[in-house]
């Protein structure tokens, strides 16, 4: 079973599939291998372009959810007195925000015009569907995203958020941006790693046969649950060192030089 990332991973950074990584992942899975999307996005958010290619299964949120062959095997979320707190204090910061909950995604105040001056080569972003917060479940939500063009601002939120207490889990700088700054808010004990366990155990998979692709700190704990670890080549170094082994980068053709390797 392979669990591969997708933001700096599968999609490069103008939003391009990695060259080779879709006749790598049919290949894989015409000879009987599962290949599971791990990511961060929520999974409105998964591009139509792997939709195309196929999958077996995704984890999606950072780790919130997990569904494998049309099951949902893993749903994790807040406690409904972390997600208001937290959601009070980036409101009292003036920090923009994306709450991911299922198949709904909610957005603060100034989250549209945030992710257009973010992502300028992304002008669909002002068009992101949002559900309106009237619909919003308290007790579902699993990742909340803060991101604004003042890194200062999320710097000090992140901090702030420290001081609620240890039940959250914060990773900064998950979605590549030039300026600027973001952070994934997640319970604590929810990731990707925990997610993986899920489905490992939900196929009766020994974690020696799964392998893990990734390229971001919100991939260290993906990669402890899996016998074999690739970091890409673009990868901080520090991630990279977290990894079995290292790959090309992703606009050279990682994924399907990993794959190519071990002859999935």
């Amino acid at each position: 079973m392979v669990f591969v990332d997708i933001d700096g991973t599968l999609l490069c950074d103008e939003g391009q599939l990695s060259p080779g990584a879709d006749g790598a992942i049919r290949e894989a899975r015409a000879n009987g291998n599962l290949v599971v999307l791990c990511t961060g996005r929520s999974e409105p958010l998964i591009p139509d372009v792997l939709r195309e290619v196929g999958y077996d299964g995704a984890i999606t949120s950072g780790g919130a959810r997990a569904e494998v062959g049309g099951a949902e095997v893993w749903d994790a979320h807040f406690a409904k007195d972390e997600l208001r707190g937290l959601v009070e204090l980036l409101d009292a910061r003036g920090v923009p925000y994306l709450i991911e909950s299922g198949s709904d995604l909610f957005g603060g105040p100034g989250l549209r015009e945030a992710l257009v001056a973010l992502h300028p080569n992304h002008p669909e972003l002002a068009g992101l569907p949002l559900a309106p917060l009237a619909r919003l479940r308290a007790d579902a939500v699993g990742k909340v995203v803060a991101l604004s063009i003042d890194a200062g601002a999320v710097e000090a939120a992140v901090e702030a958020i420290k001081t609620l207490g240890a039940s959250l889990h914060v990773v900064a700088g998950t979605i590549p941006v030039p300026f600027g700054a973001s952070a994934d808010i997640s319970p604590i004990g929810v990731n990707k790693g925990s997610a993986v366990a899920a489905v490992l155990a939900h196929l009766g998979i020994d974690a020696a046969d799964a392998v893990a692709i990734g390229d971001n700190y919100n991939d260290a704990e993906m990669f402890a649950a899996c016998g074999l670890s690739i970091a890409m080549g673009n990868a901080d170094p520090a991630v990279q060192a977290l990894a079995t082994e290292v790959t090309g980068t992703c606009a050279a053709g990682g994924v399907a030089q990993a794959f190519d390797r071990h002859q999935l």
